[in-house]
């Protein structure tokens, strides 16, 4: 399931910016998840 949200967090990412890394996605994917688990991010 992580899997998968990370391939779908890349593909819209990379619509964006396309010289983006797939495992530069994965860390911020990481960093987004645990700020909306602190409550700091809606």
């Amino acid at each position: 399931e992580e899997i998968d949200e990370n391939i779908s967090f890349y593909k819209l990412v990379n619509k964006f910016s396309p010289e983006v890394a797939p495992e530069d996605t994965v860390d911020l994917l990481q960093i987004i998840k645990r700020r909306s688990k602190d409550g700091n991010f809606k």
